[in-house]
């Protein structure tokens, strides 16, 4: 059994629709054009990586200082806290409106800060000036309110 083609028939497949592809391919491939688009192309390829790859280093190590520090922030104030309680003994309604209050301390920092760029009006100024102005009359001024005695529900 003979497993080659007669050479004719080899010739005539190697004309075909392959050996067209492939010349033309090899054409466009040794075009001196596409050799220098294909470098340009390359190279700006390249350059975007290299800026990409330096954003992401730079966000990574953004990231890793906003840890240490919220990890650092959290260990002091814990301290802090600690100290405070150890050495003042502060009620129940103490520690409350302090942890209320360095919760809104930021907000409040924040605000005056705007405040001195923008000079927004203060809001709760207007209101104290508003109060203070006009002595309460007789209508205004609420009665005493009756005392609510306060037990746990177990005593009762």
């Amino acid at each position: 059994m003979r497993l080659s083609a007669p050479s004719g028939d080899a010739m005539a497949l190697a004309a075909g629709p392959l050996q067209h592809q492939t010349t033309e391919l090899v054409r466009i491939f040794s075009d001196q054009a596409t050799g220098e688009t294909f470098k340009r192309s390359l190279g700006t390829a390249l350059y975007v990586f290299k800026l990409m790859g330096a954003l992401l280093l730079r966000l990574a190590v953004v990231g890793v200082a906003v840890v240490v520090w919220v990890w650092g922030l959290g260990f002091q104030l814990g301290y802090y806290f600690r100290k405070w309680i150890d050495n003042t003994s502060p009620t129940a309604e103490e520690i409350v409106c302090n942890v209320l209050w360095a919760i809104a301390r930021p907000f409040v920092l924040l605000y005056q800060w705007a405040n001195s760029f923008l000079g927004w009006e203060d809001p709760l100024k207007q209101l104290k000036q508003q109060l203070n102005s006009a002595p309460p009359t007789e209508s205004e001024v609420p009665a005493e309110a009756p005392a609510i005695d306060v037990q746990p529900a177990g005593d009762r």
